[in-house]
C-alpha cells in the first residue's frame, strides 16, 4: 500500500484485503480474522499492549481498541480557532501559483497536531526528538511482557532533524534525518542493554510506505 493508511494496518495484522471490501470492513476485522485474534492473544499472554500512533490509522472501532491497548486515549474535543487556521493554510496552498506550493507543503501529522483542546491534548505526536528526550527517563522489567508500537516520522519529510538525532531549527536533508533515525536507534537499544531486557527482546524496524501512484489499486511495481 502507498499510504499509511492501510499501510500500518497491514503491517501488524497481514490483512490484504483493503481494496476488496469497504474501508469499515477492512479495519473491523483486520485484526481478527481468519482465526487469528492478535490483541486478544496478547492479552491472554500477559502482555501489556502499548501503541503510539494516531489509532485511526490501525481500527475502525474505538472500543475494540480501548479494550486492548492500555495506553489508549481519545482526543475528542476540537479547538475550533486552529482548525480554522490550518484550513487557511490548506486554502493557501490550493490558490497559490504552481511556483509558490512546495513553500506550502504539509504532511497529514501537520492537520492533525495542536488541534485539540482539553486534557487529552496530542497523545501522541509525530516528534521522533521527543522520544529522545525521554529515553534515559523509561523504565522496564523482565517480568513484564511487552508488545510497544512507535510510529516515527522517521526517514520522512519535513526534514527538521540533525545526524546526532536533536531537532533542527532549519531544514536539513534526508540523509541528515536518516542518520538521525539511527542514532535514536542505537540509543535506545544501549538504554536496553542496561534496562537488561535487549538479550530477550524481538525488534521490528519497518520502513516507510512508497511513493503514492494509485489509491484504489494494489501497488504493481516498487515506488
Amino acid at each position: 500500500y502507498a499510504r499509511t493508511q492501510p499501510a500500518l494496518n497491514h503491517l501488524l495484522t497481514g490483512s490484504e484485503t483493503a481494496f476488496s471490501r469497504s474501508a469499515k470492513s477492512f479495519y473491523a476485522n483486520s485484526w481478527d480474522e481468519d482465526g487469528k485474534h492478535i490483541l486478544q492473544d496478547l492479552t491472554e499472554q500477559d502482555y501489556s499492549v502499548e501503541i503510539y500512533s494516531a489509532l485511526g490509522y490501525l481500527f475502525s472501532d474505538m472500543s475494540y481498541a480501548g479494550k486492548y491497548v492500555d495506553n489508549f486515549a481519545k482526543t475528542n474535543t476540537v479547538d475550533s480557532g486552529a482548525v480554522l487556521a490550518k484550513l487557511m493554510h490548506l486554502s493557501a496552498y490550493r490558490h497559490a501559483p504552481i511556483a509558490l506550493k512546495p513553500f506550502f507543503w504539509a504532511d497529514t501529522a501537520y492537520y492533525n497536531t495542536d488541534v485539540f483542546s482539553g486534557s487529552a491534548v496530542n497523545s501522541y505526536q509525530y516528534v521522533d526528538t521527543y522520544y529522545m528526550a525521554g529515553l534515559s527517563e523509561g523504565s522496564a522489567s523482565r517480568e513484564q511482557n511487552s508488545f510497544k508500537f512507535y510510529h516515527f516520522n522517521g526517514s520522512h519529510p519535513p526534514y527538521t532533524m540533525n545526524a546526532d538525532g536533536s531537532a533542527s531549527e532549519e531544514t536539513t536533508t534526508t540523509i541528515l534525518q536518516t542518520h538521525g533515525c539511527f542514532t535514536h536507534l542505537f540509543a535506545a537499544f544501549e538504554r536496553m542493554k542496561e534496562l537488561g531486557i535487549y538479550e530477550d527482546a524481538t525488534i521490528i524496524i519497518p520502513g516507510d510506505h512508497g511513493s503514492a501512484i494509485k489509491d484504489s489499486e494494489p501497488l504493481l511495481r516498487a515506488t
